[in-house]
């Protein structure tokens, strides 16, 4: 099928590589050449806490120390530009600092891109209210490459687990600079760290908060459990989320449309889930090749749908009911239920058209499946899924407490995914690792599918006919 849609992606990518600081891949790219398909590599060459703030830099491990900024229901962007993985995390009972860490993609290194702000403890509160509050941040952390920023939601913020706010009450997103990034200044304003002697890097800056759908700010959605996809639209940076309120399972989808630095952004609810779906915990992706937005959800009682869809051309801001999401169910190449689970994320591979789904509970094993069609053109509900186990011995260990979440990532820049491992708290180390992918499966040609179907005839087929 022809995808249209790629090609203002990788104008996108190309545009902001030339803006931002170059990458450097060689690194990476040396690893994967020496990597077979459908297997892991390590990448990080130092642990993670190696970048940790320290003496009268670092914030109190008030219950948790920075380590668990990577498992905290924690998720991580991949700066396509830089080559680099950008992590903010912590939040609700983990960890207080709000320090911005940056995993080198030169050299594999974990390097810290600010010093924590100074919170009061009894409120929560960032001194000087020029940073974000640490948060968990599910899956709804993005690299926007046109704007040049890491936009960070938030989700369940230290310490009482709310929206994100400050004095004045709830903040909107948050947008982060790389090109700002300095691991001896503190992410807001002078004078802001727990050391007060200590300059700022004024990397962050707040959006307002938009009540999108008119809700007050205290009652409105929540990005607790948030999922979120990115896409270029019409040159814009555009992020696609399912929000939840009141815990109801059953988020709408919403559209983001970064402005600049300094012009207003754009928010719009799209669609809804009309009950097909239960959504919780989980990921998200859009597959570019076919405008779809898919989310994984989680099964039990009436619930017996493995992925919530939505197609994107039929965003109806004017009203969103006209735009439900479309319940998939996911079998095996056997005909079996392969249900994700709490901890399942997935990445849209953008060189083969592949959803590729990763829990960690198998180490390395990945499962991909391709959105499926019927022959009127509408998107079937059920989807094959197709086992991949690690060719290399070298792999994850995976067991995440929390989830995979927003900590698996697609590198069209290395034409591989990139994961962040379960952590080795011994050790204060989160390793990254890198997946180069098998070739796609590949379809059944017309003649092939034709000869299958005049063999099977006067036989009950499995499931109907569709065309990809």
């Amino acid at each position: 099928m022809v995808r249209p849609r790629l090609i203002p992606i990788a104008l996108a990518v190309a545009m902001c590589s030339a803006a931002a600081q170059a990458s450097d891949l060689s690194y990476l790219k040396g690893l994967l050449d020496a990597t077979p398909a459908g297997g892991w590599v390590k990448a990080n060459t130092n642990v993670f806490t190696a970048a940790s703030p320290t003496g009268a830099d670092a914030a109190p491990s008030v219950p948790s120390g920075p380590i668990a900024v990577t498992y905290a229901w924690a998720g991580m962007a991949w700066d396509g530009s830089r080559g680099n993985i950008l992590l903010f995390g912590g939040g609700h009972a983990n960890y207080v600092g709000n320090e911005v860490y940056i995993w080198q993609g030169s050299d594999g290194t974990w390097t810290r891109g600010s010093l924590p702000s100074k919170v009061d403890l009894s409120t929560g509160f960032v001194l000087g209210a020029g940073a974000p509050q640490s948060s968990h941040t599910y899956q709804t952390t993005i690299y926007a490459p046109g704007t040049d920023r890491l936009v960070v939601f938030g989700g369940a913020a230290w310490n009482g687990g709310g929206a994100p706010s400050d004095a004045n009450g709830r903040t909107g997103a948050w947008w982060w600079n790389p090109s700002l990034a300095d691991p001896n200044k503190v992410g807001g304003g002078d004078n802001t760290g727990w050391d007060s002697t200590r300059a700022g890097s004024n990397s962050w800056q707040v959006r307002p908060y938009d009540p999108w759908v008119g809700m007050d700010p205290l009652t409105g959605r929540s990005f607790a459990n948030g999922t979120s996809a990115y896409r270029s639209e019409g040159g814009k940076d555009v992020v696609y989320l399912t929000l939840d309120q009141n815990s109801s399972g059953l988020p709408a989808l919403f559209r983001y449309e970064l402005g600049t630095p300094n012009t207003p952004d754009s928010w719009s609810q799209v669609g809804i889930d009309s009950g097909a779906t239960f959504l919780s915990s989980g990921a998200a992706a859009i597959d570019t090749a076919h405008g779809l937005f898919v989310r994984t959800a989680m099964t039990g009682g009436s619930f017996q749908n493995d992925l919530a869809v939505w197609d994107l051309s039929k965003n109806n801001a004017a009203n969103p009911s006209l735009n439900k999401e479309v319940g998939v169910k996911l079998v095996d190449t056997n005909g079996g239920d392969w249900v994700p689970n709490f901890s399942t994320s997935v990445a849209y591979d953008s060189a083969t058209g592949q959803l590729v789904f990763w829990d960690g509970t198998a180490g390395g094993t990945v499962w991909t499946a391709k959105a499926e069609f019927l022959q009127d053109g509408s998107l079937d509900t059920v989807w094959t899924v197709h086992k991949a186990e690690s060719t290399t011995a070298a792999q994850p260990k995976g067991n995440f407490g929390d989830g995979v979440l927003g900590k698996w990532e697609y590198a069209p820049e290395l034409g591989a995914f990139i994961a962040m491992d379960t952590p080795d708290l011994a050790a204060g180390d989160a390793g990254i690792w890198l997946y180069k992918p098998l070739a796609a499966v590949p379809e059944a040609s017309t003649t092939a599918m034709l000869t299958v179907g005049l063999l099977g005839l006067g036989l009950v087929a499995r499931r109907r006919r569709r065309v990809a």
